[in-house]
């Protein structure tokens, strides 16, 4: 089916909202090492952008947006113009889980059980 889908960097408030600690922030490369990832938030001055360090820390005054940083995108994706909205996003069980779109319910009456699957009530 058609989607339209949005990719984007976390802002910092979501970095924190979405990963529970600095441990789960960090990115691992494939040769076991860690990188740092750019963050859309602004730092503390015109030259920098906000990050999290290869640590896992977030990074508010940000480092020079001339360094080497990796990206860790974010995805919303709508399908059929009807938002397949996220959830919430959890390290280590990973990813965003979404509602399919059924076109009966909004994301206002969407609510997340106890056990962190989606209901809808009409």
């Amino acid at each position: 089916s058609a989607t339209d889908d949005y990719v984007f960097l976390l802002s910092i408030d979501e970095a924190e909202q979405y990963f529970s600690s600095d441990s789960d922030r960090v990115a691992k490369k494939s040769d076991g090492g860690a990188d740092g990832w750019w963050l859309r938030s602004p730092g503390n001055n015109s030259n920098n952008a906000a990050n999290v360090n290869n640590d896992g820390n977030v990074n508010t005054n940000g480092n020079n947006v001339n360094n080497n940083n990796g990206v860790r995108p974010a995805l919303l994706a709508i399908r059929n113009l009807t938002l397949s909205w996220a959830v919430s996003m959890r390290s280590k069980g990973a990813g965003f889980l979404s509602a399919p779109a059924t076109g009966k319910s909004t994301a206002a009456e969407a609510r997340t059980r106890s056990d962190g699957k989606l209901s809808t009530t009409k």
